[in-house]
């Protein structure tokens, strides 16, 4: 059941990619792939691949209050690494989209991206502490209605108000949101807060900080093609590559992320 949740995330861009090739230039889509790109790695680095250790030492702790310090504690440094990461962001997206996209975005476009960076960090948290939790219905009940949400807003906002790439993450970043409120409040009122527990959350920092290492190499392998095919040829180019990258990588989709999911629960049992 766990493998659903993120499986219905990857299917949302499967689902719309007619729409969005009809709807959006190759440029556009490129865009969105290129923005989409650059917060990823914002929300890898910020989140200091947490999830792992977090669920192991979760499962380890002796009671509930060393459980609600840890989460939050943890909850605490990922609100502040969020709030740091979104005012560089918003710092750095100028020359950033001047590298990657050959011209600037928006202010409220970046304000925009800037929230959705800080709603995929703080996830992080709320979505390990479930899956500990194996509440697996729940998870996948959220989910459903992310894609939903998200869908019927790209609709809205691509379709009939012709928002371009600004509606596309505009629609994310508000199916985002609500995923959020969902787990968060879930999570805070059944486990409650309680002091941090510093001293469990460097030991988680520090388990972690190879994690981050690899999942960065992992990262540079998956993406560093898009930006290659941006520099030397054109960012239409990109969103050509993307959408048939996007369908080549389908049976990776339908079958490994919902297992590599599902057992990410178990193995720390």
């Amino acid at each position: 059941i766990f493998g659903l949740a993120p499986l219905l995330q990857k299917l949302a861009s499967i689902v719309l990619l007619p729409l969005y090739s009809y709807y959006l230039s190759p440029g556009d889509y490129g865009e969105i792939q290129l923005l989409s790109m650059a917060t990823g790695l914002f929300s890898l680095v910020l989140s200091l691949e947490l999830r792992p250790g977090f669920m192991r030492a979760w499962l380890a702790a002796p009671s509930g209050a060393t459980r609600a310090g840890l989460m939050t504690g943890v909850m605490i440094l990922l609100l502040f690494l969020s709030g740091f990461g979104a005012a560089l962001f918003l710092a750095v997206s100028g020359p950033l989209c001047s590298f990657l996209l050959g011209h600037q975005i928006g202010l409220g476009f970046t304000a925009i991206l800037a929230a959705g960076l800080c709603l995929d960090v703080m996830s992080v948290l709320f979505q390990a502490t479930l899956q500990a939790q194996l509440r697996s219905v729940f998870m996948v009940t959220v989910s459903v209605a992310q894609f939903i949400l998200g869908a019927g807003l790209s609709v809205v906002f691509v379709v009939h108000l012709r928002f371009g790439p600004l509606g596309f993450v505009s629609a994310s970043v508000v199916a985002s949101a609500l995923g959020f409120t969902a787990l968060a409040t879930r999570c805070i009122s059944e486990i409650g807060l309680a002091a941090p527990r510093w001293s469990e959350v460097w030991r988680l920092v520090c388990f972690s900080a190879p994690l981050l290492v690899a999942a960065l190499m992992y990262f540079i392998v998956r993406n560093s093609d898009r930006i290659l095919v941006s520099q030397l040829l054109t960012v239409s180019a990109v969103g050509i590559y993307s959408m048939a990258w996007t369908l080549a990588n389908l049976l990776l989709t339908m079958v490994f992320t919902p297992i590599q999911t599902s057992l990410d629960v178990w193995r720390y049992k």
